[in-house]
């Protein structure tokens, strides 16, 4: 009343009466408010109750759909990362300075990539929390790194709208979404999780209003998280700075970004250590992304088309697959067909159309428009759109951008709920548990698809039947899954189709030469002689294209490693020489056989099979001497087994001596081989001398030099007989 009276009295000394203000103006307010860093004490204790219990609640349920995963094993590449990989077996800091100076696949390769902090979490699960190679370990790591994303995104969007409303669809559609599954069951896509609770960490803490030193080395760590665990964190910068312009900066920015510029710089020296190392990248092949094996136009476009695939699967995530690579994905042609310019065109309108839509809310909702860009940003370097890399599309690289796309529905709903009348908003709160019912039903189904390789690939074959990735993993899971191999008609089938969609694979051919023998032995043992032959033969042609596919690629590397010292055993595929060797002792070319056993051996030479392999053959041609030499080198890789005592005893029956001695003594069912025998002294020292040199060569230089002592103690004194 008194405002009015005030007002009256303006207009009559001859003051105007004051206009209202522009639409566009009066929503700069609200604006600001968003703005702003919320007050400390805005929300009252009940209400920071209920959303801690909202969250918490979601959690639960996220928890509740991974439940079903827990009891997967290593599947696909985390068997290479961790029980194959012995730099993450022992906590020491020779192990931790390996892992920060060193290729993300070292010892098996180097790929380009640099993931100190995803192979430092392995070791910490390995050694330190002992987990060793129990999967569980890393598989509830894996649960409590989702859950923890969850809780991140949850304060991230709390923080920036200031609606708790949001935060919670927000956390809720991320948790549950089905396409998340990739990274979160399958213990690999362990990088994918630390990357996005890094950027969401420091996300949060940029966006909140703490200026004090605890903050910024959490943020610091976080940073470093984000950037260490996988290349796409590089990202975070883009992110920070969309984030200042949009939002505002809040106190204490200069020194994260003082704290991220020296993240970034440790970050590179890292990965120069890396790049610098004595392994050669491996160039990806067209195999694992085709577009690889095209222009960069085509490829890029190619790339374009793609993101149009990806968002689909994240609307409509119901057909999954482990695998995109070749030919599931097939780059486009030139020039375009008719289809593809129409999907080429119906991206770059989708686009634009988000585009100008997040220019046009960068003022009334400029969350908005951080959200738009940021998921961006986090799907840009697994796009192929700047540079190809190892393949074409993988559902792990759609985690984070899935959760920023989450904050952003969860912001547009919010301001739906707020606008529509109460029968709108219980019809949309149903509509949302619909969609979450749903969610939670086709994750727990995915993870089934992830419990082992079999059920992985038979999916995968259903979704992309065109992948010879696929075709061919399918087959191997088949075969090692079957110990009674009654499926192999249809193990051979996946294996030929495979191949015919990419002739030159080299490991399917592998697979399918291997898998041919096995069914000739069957053959031949029921008395069907010609089509055993016959298989043989088809197994022989397929290695042989296979050997050379593998001499060109050891060529390569041999080229690119020319004046460089080098340690470690030759490259090249070991499993390929000795199904080779078995195809050709098949068919009778024995000294071929041999041949392609000790190339398997030289490959592998720390195998026992390999090894004992090497010493049947050599008995089969009755190079007695050599064989027991074979033998002795097996037997002292492994000790323990039983079975290659036995061959070595059956050696030592037919050995011939020049002087008439035996080199057993037989008492009853008791057989001993006499070790102070000079035969048998000669061999097992050759076989010593022989066993040392590989693990010098192999890194081993402690079992090694154990072997040498053994030998000067052993070769050079009597000996005594060893049963």
């Amino acid at each position: 009343m008194a405002k009015k009276r005030k007002t009256t009295a303006a207009a009559a000394h001859g003051g105007t009466t004051p206009t209202p203000a522009p639409r566009r103006a009066a929503a700069a307010p609200e604006a600001a408010e968003r703005a702003a860093p919320p007050p400390r004490c805005a929300e009252p204790t009940t209400g920071r109750r209920h959303t801690l219990a909202t969250l918490l609640a979601i959690e639960l349920v996220v928890a509740f759909a991974y439940a079903n995963a827990l009891d997967g094993g290593f599947l696909l590449d985390a068997r290479a990362l961790i029980p194959l990989n012995p730099s993450v077996h022992v906590a020491s800091w020779s192990n931790v300075a390996a892992l920060f100076t060193q290729d993300y696949w070292n010892p098996f390769g180097a790929g380009g990539l640099y993931r100190p902090a995803t192979t430092s979490s392995f070791l910490l699960n390995y050694a330190v929390l002992g987990n060793g190679d129990r999967p569980l370990g890393y598989h509830l790591t894996n649960l409590a790194l989702h859950l923890g994303c969850v809780a991140l995104l949850h304060v991230l969007v709390l923080r920036v709208t200031r609606r708790p409303w949001s935060a919670a669809v927000a956390a809720a559609l991320f948790g549950l979404h089905p396409i998340a599954t990739e990274a979160v069951t399958y213990i690999a896509g362990r990088a994918d999780l630390l990357m996005a609770a890094g950027t969401l960490t420091a996300l949060s803490i940029h966006a909140g209003s703490s200026g004090g030193l605890g903050a910024l080395a959490m943020f610091a760590l976080a940073a470093a998280v984000a950037t260490f665990a996988k290349e796409s964190g590089l990202v975070l910068v883009g992110m920070l700075l969309a984030h200042d312009v949009l939002l505002g900066p809040r106190r204490g920015a200069r020194s994260r970004y003082a704290a991220i510029a020296l993240v970034l710089v440790l970050y590179a020296l890292g990965r120069f250590a890396a790049a610098t190392s004595d392994v050669p990248v491996t160039d990806t092949p067209a195999l694992d992304n085709p577009l690889v094996a095209v222009d960069p136009l085509r490829a890029r476009l190619t790339a374009l088309a793609l993101t149009a695939k990806a968002v689909g699967l994240l609307l409509w995530p119901r057909a999954l697959s482990a695998d995109y690579s070749c030919c599931a994905i097939t780059p486009l042609g030139w020039p375009p067909s008719p289809g593809e310019i129409a999907t080429l065109l119906l991206v770059l309108g989708v686009a634009s159309g988000v585009t100008m839509w997040a220019w046009r809310q960068r003022r009334s909702h400029p969350e908005r428009a951080f959200f738009v860009i940021a998921a961006s940003l986090a799907a840009l370097p697994a796009s192929n759109l700047l540079v190809v890399i190892g393949t074409p599309l993988a559902e792990r690289t759609l985690y984070l951008p899935c959760a920023l796309l989450a904050a952003l529905v969860a912001s547009v709903l919010d301001d739906v709920r707020r606008r529509v009348p109460r029968a709108g908003v219980i019809a949309l709160h149903a509509a949302l548990a619909a969609v979450l019912i749903t969610c939670i039903v086709r994750t727990r189904l995915r993870n089934e698809d992830w419990r082992s390789e079999t059920a992985l690939w038979s999916s995968a074959v259903a979704v992309v039947p065109d992948s010879a990735k696929a075709n061919a993993a399918l087959a191997a899971a088949l075969f090692a899954a079957d110990g009674a191999r009654a499926d192999l008609d249809r193990i051979l089938a996946l294996g030929e189709r495979a191949i015919a969609l990419q002739p030159d694979y080299q490991n399917a051919l592998v697979a399918l030469g291997g898998h041919a023998v096995v069914k000739g032995d069957r053959l031949a043992a029921a008395g069907q002689t010609a089509a055993a032959r016959n298989l043989y033969q088809r197994a022989i042609g397929v290695l042989e294209r296979a050997r050379t596919l593998d001499e060109a690629s050891v060529a390569r590397s041999r080229a690119h490693l020319a004046g460089r010292p080098v340690s470690g055993p030759e490259r090249g595929d070991a499993n390929l020489y000795n199904n080779l060797s078995l195809a050709y002792a098949r068919t009778g070319r024995g000294d071929d056989a041999l041949t392609a056993y000790r190339r398997s051996r030289d490959l592998d030479p720390l195998n026992a099979s390999r090894q004992a392999d090497v010493g049947a053959v050599l008995a089969q041609l009755g190079r007695w001497d050599e064989a027991a030499v074979a033998y002795w080198s097996a037997i002292l890789l492994a000790p323990g087994d039983a079975a290659l005592k036995r061959q070595l005893v059956e050696v030592y029956r037919r050995l011939p001596t020049t002087d008439g001695s035996q080199p057993l003594v037989e008492s009853g069912a008791q057989v001993q081989i006499v070790i102070d025998h000079p035969a048998v002294r000669q061999q097992r020292c050759r076989a010593l001398a022989d066993v040392a040199a590989h693990l010098d060569a192999g890194g081993r230089a402690a079992e090694a030099a154990q072997l040498r002592a053994r030998r000067a103690a052993e070769c050079t004194s009597p000996g005594t007989s060893a049963g």
